[in-house]
């Protein structure tokens, strides 16, 4: 197996990951994740179900216990801030 494997995999540019496609500062990105989770209305199973991971996962990624993938946080963010944005034009 070599890189030629990886692509057509979008590389995410992210000056905390230094190119390794992680976020190097665990705990910081844990609780903001888990913090717009909060104020999104958002179980740790509806946003674990969206991300295609599993609850304990990432339970332990929002305690800083485990890093995420910056597309999976992108992703994270992505849906919980259009659930923000619902729920501030109702």
């Amino acid at each position: 197996m070599g890189e030629d494997m990886f692509e057509n995999i979008k590389k995410i540019s992210c000056p905390k990951c230094n190119g390794t496609g992680f976020v190097t500062e665990p705990v910081s990105i844990g609780k903001t994740l888990r913090e717009m989770r909060l104020r999104a209305g958002w179980t740790l199973r509806q946003l674990a179900d969206a991300l295609d991971v599993s609850s304990s996962y990432l339970h332990d990624v929002e305690k800083g216990h485990r890093r995420i993938r910056n597309d999976r946080f992108a992703a994270a963010m992505e849906y919980l801030s259009q659930e923000l944005c619902v729920e501030l034009t109702r």
